[in-house]
């Protein structure tokens, strides 16, 4: 099993992203020493027209601030409805500075175009990939 821990995501929703860089810092360096926890979710992937956050809008210059370009923990969000399309966004992970898990959400509307473009973000990344269907309950 593994365990991801999303609190700067998650809880990045709660507080408008306004998390300061050395608490990232802290988190970050604090759950990777963690030999139970397997992904740190930091935040969410080259997204747009939710929230103005460098933790919602992130790139690998921003990422690499966080994590002190350490990987194989390193996890993001991109929510397929708000996430940039230009694969160049994307850095290849066998280059370096890039996340280790791209966690693809998507809603029921969404679903069959995301899953597409988490087949393609792992090819073109060679970084882990998986989707999460949102909102399900909602569903009929």
């Amino acid at each position: 099993m593994r365990i991801l821990d999303a609190t700067l995501r998650d809880g990045g929703l709660k507080n408008g992203f306004n998390w300061s860089l050395p608490y990232a810092q802290g988190h970050y360096e604090l759950a990777a020493t963690s030999e139970s926890i397997s992904f740190i979710e930091i935040g969410y992937w080259s997204q747009k027209d939710k929230f103005d956050s460098p933790f919602y809008d992130m790139n690998s210059e921003f990422l690499g601030q966080i994590t002190g370009q350490r990987s194989g923990k390193t996890a993001v969000m991109v929510d397929y409805h708000y996430a940039t399309k230009d694969w160049s966004k994307y850095p290849d992970a066998r280059l370096g500075s890039s996340p280790d898990l791209y966690r693809v959400t998507a809603r029921d509307q969404d679903s069959s175009k995301a899953i597409v473009f988490a087949e393609t973000l792992k090819r073109q990344t060679g970084s882990l990939v998986s989707v999460n269907f949102s909102n399900v309950s909602n569903v009929p």
